[in-house]
Parts: structure tokens; sequence; C-alpha cells
């Protein structure tokens, strides 16, 4: 398997590819939300040890981050590519969700399910069927129906469970390190 397509822009992808990337994509979003946790629980000593790991942690979250968003745009244009759509549709979809949920975050449920529904519609929405202005068509008889909708349920499992993880575990320990900071 040929990683660096991966990290592509262009040409095309097909649905069991996307669904593939998207659940990578997920669970290294839950990994990355429990590395957040370990700084979280290291930043609240403040022993020089633990601030140095607490960096250490800092730095593989941000490599990580990086790595994501990277994996996210480059899929994301890729299938938009397939069904014939520029990639700027990404930033029609990300700048008003992202505006509108800054004023509204006490309904960040509804933009978790919004994601989940544009992140499902891409997986199962056949692209083009011929060559459109993105290149060729991508080799179709390796999308497998049972695979791609296993690959859609793991990631949906993912995004699930990081939304789980970030409102139950996530913020009330930040919470307690920020009042526990506060009384030092």
């Amino acid at each position: 398997m040929d990683w660096k397509h991966y990290f592509r822009f262009a040409p095309r992808a097909n649905r069991l590819e996307f669904a593939c990337v998207g659940a990578v994509w997920q669970g290294l979003g839950l990994i990355s939300l429990v590395l957040q946790t370990l700084v979280l629980g290291n930043s609240a000593s403040l022993s020089a040890g633990a601030l140095f790991s607490s960096l250490l942690l800092s730095l593989a979250q941000l490599a990580l981050s990086i790595l994501m968003a990277w994996l996210a745009f480059a899929s994301f244009s890729r299938r938009l590519h397939d069904m014939n759509l520029s990639a700027w549709w990404i930033a029609g979809y990300i700048i008003p969700v992202t505006g509108v949920s800054l004023f509204f975050q006490e309904k960040w449920w509804l933009f978790t399910l919004l994601g989940l529904i544009v992140w499902l519609f891409l997986c199962f929405k056949k692209g083009s069927p011929d060559e459109n202005r993105f290149g060729s068509v991508t080799v179709r008889g390796q999308e497998k129906k049972p695979l791609l909708i296993v690959f859609a349920v793991l990631g949906l499992l993912f995004a699930v469970g990081q939304t789980v993880y970030s409102r139950c575990v996530l913020m009330p320990r930040a919470l307690a390190v920020t009042q526990q900071m506060q009384f030092k």
C-alpha cells in the first residue's frame, strides 16, 4: 500500500478509500484527545520532570493534529474531486459551521451531528462514473460494500467516542486542573 497516495490532494478518491482514511483520521483524533488528557494530568504538578513530559506530550499532540488536518483536507478534497466538485466546497462547509459553533457552544451536539452526516454522505455518495476534470475514474472494482460499511461504522464509532471522551473525561479534568491552579 502506497501511503504517500493518501497525503495528496489529487486526483480522486473512491468511497472505500475515503471511509478507510476517515476511520483512521477519527481514530487519530481519539488518540489526540487521550494525549491532551495526559498533558492535563502532568500540568497539575509543577515539577521539572512533569513539565518536560507535558511539553513532549504537547509536541506529540501538535504533530498528530497537523497530520490529522493534512489527512482530512487531502481525503476530503480527493473525495469531492471524485464527485466532480472543487475542494473549495470544504471552505463552504467549515467556515459557516465554525463561525456558528463559536456563538452556540451549548449546542455542540448539533455540530457533531452535522459533521457526521456530511462525512457519512461523502462515504456513501457515488462519484461521477466517467472521467471528469480531476482525472480518470479510480478503480471501482475495489469498492466492496461490506468493507465500506465496516469502515464507515468504525469511523462513526470513533467520532462518537471523541465526542463522549471530550465531554465526559477531558472537559471535567480541564476544569479540575484550572480550579486547582487557581487555589495554588
